[in-house]
């Protein structure tokens, strides 16, 4: 009699355990459930839709050098697909006696190389300087092993006098980019597979605001990386062509050559300046005149009454001064 008894209170007590740890779990899924939107925890979601082993969970990007489970880097899926990414620009700084004949070699050299002309515009010629001349200005495109090619076709057509070279070494952060961009997809993935099993409003909500953010940083990532390989693909030349009637020299020479050429070129340039003056002049001529007519003359017949009046009231008063005296 006492062993039943026994058995049915250690019965009785194993029921009442397993109900209060089952009313016990129960409530802590439902404080979740009820929590609002902006107050959601972020770990939510990881037991139901996220494998944090398979998905990295949001804001744990890998950083540069740590290695994944197959031993590489991460950010890249093979060795092969990590190369140098090297932006080159070249400002290129030229003159020549025949305009025309030297942009259309440029533009020849542009489509032999197989690039293309971002942008181009001719200054025309200033009369009014001692210098002259027109002026182009471009900026072309050209693919990268091909830009030794394009600047010696440039160098044989043009007066060049001066070159730089800029070399920008953007492969760190290239690859760091790319990177964050596909832990941002595996993101993505794993935030669709959410909303797909999603059921309650504020978590479908919640879940679409960091899906669409999400995305937005994708396509930001996408259009930079885009911009790098565009820029390390096809190299930019800036380039300016004056037209001139004598080139600039382009090495040292002597004092007496110097000193010759300068006095030469004053010569050169005192009479470029009266041809530009005579230009100037004869185009300004019709103004002149009207400015003649509108100041000049009624000047003239103002300054002519007065000298007129002052001789009439000298000889008015002469005559009276005479009949003083006669009187």
């Amino acid at each position: 009699m006492k062993k039943t008894f026994l058995k049915t209170i250690l019965l009785l007590a194993a029921a009442i355990l397993a109900a209060a740890f089952l009313l016990s779990s129960c409530a802590v899924g439902n404080s979740h459930k009820g929590a609002p939107p902006g107050e959601m925890p972020s770990d939510s979601y990881s037991d139901s839709f996220y494998d944090g082993e398979e998905y990295p969970l949001p804001g744990t990007e890998p950083k540069g050098g740590e290695k994944s489970a197959d031993g590489q880097s991460a950010g890249m899926e093979n060795k092969e697909d990590y190369s140098s990414k090297l932006i080159k620009e070249i400002t290129i700084s030229g003159e020549t006696k025949n305009f025309d004949e030297a942009k259309d070699s440029i533009a020849a050299a542009v489509g032999n190389c197989g690039g293309y002309v971002e942008s181009s515009n001719v200054q025309a010629a200033r009369y009014n300087s001692f210098s002259g001349g027109r002026r182009l200005t471009m900026t072309i495109r050209v693919p990268s092993e091909r830009l030794s090619e394009f600047s010696d076709a440039v160098s044989g057509n043009i007066n060049v006098y001066s070159s730089q070279e800029k070399l920008s070494d953007v492969t760190s952060s290239y690859y760091d980019m790319k990177a964050r961009m596909e832990t941002l997809i595996t993101k993505r993935d794993a935030l669709t597979r959410m909303l797909e099993q999603a059921k309650d409003l504020s978590e479908i909500l919640t879940i679409q605001d960091r899906l669409y953010e999400t995305i937005a940083d994708i396509e930001a990532y996408e259009t930079a990386l885009r911009g790098i390989d565009s820029k390390v693909t096809y190299s930019t030349i800036h380039l300016t062509l004056d037209e001139v009637k004598e080139y600039t020299p382009g090495k040292e020479e002597s004092f007496g050559k110097r000193f010759s050429d300068a006095f030469v070129n004053g010569w050169k340039g005192f009479g470029a300046a009266m041809q530009d003056f005579a230009v100037w002049l004869v185009g300004a001529m019709p103004a002149l005149l009207l400015l003649f007519v509108i100041f000049v003359v009624p000047l003239f017949i103002i300054l002519g009454c007065l000298k007129s009046r002052r001789r009439k009231r000298a000889k008015a008063a002469g005559a009276a001064k005479a009949e003083q005296q006669g009187g």
